[in-house]
């Protein structure tokens, strides 16, 4: 027996409705845009902090903290517009890997789950 052979069913269950894609698009867009007050507090302070700024892969304090504004802002300001979804999520994706895998490595916030898979919470 064939499950799923209504047309009409498909169209008013299994496909999502278009206002309800463009609503949870809409929220997922204003929390990525809470990034960008981040990324602006850096960019503000660029002079004082990018000396101090941690460096894990030996790049240079100034290179990891504006890779951390460019992530921060640019990217994210693509991804609240729209633009260029996949090319901006690939930065960030990187850069909070280097944050949960490197920066915070013995903080109490960081968990354990195997030997060297972590979780950040």
């Amino acid at each position: 027996m064939i499950l799923f052979k209504s047309k009409r069913f498909l169209k008013k269950v299994a496909l999502p409705k278009a206002w309800s894609y463009n609503i949870g698009l809409l929220f997922l867009r204003f929390n990525c845009a809470l990034m960008l007050f981040h990324g602006w507090s850096k960019f503000n302070n660029f002079a004082k902090d990018s000396a101090e700024w941690p460096d894990p892969f030996n790049l240079g304090s100034t290179f990891s903290y504006s890779f951390t504004v460019f992530c921060e802002l640019v990217c994210t300001l693509f991804l609240v517009f729209g633009l260029f979804t996949r090319f901006a999520l690939f930065p960030l994706i990187v850069l909070l890997l280097v944050i949960v895998l490197f920066i915070h490595e013995g903080e109490p916030n960081v968990i354990k789950l195997r030997k060297n898979h972590k979780l950040f919470f």
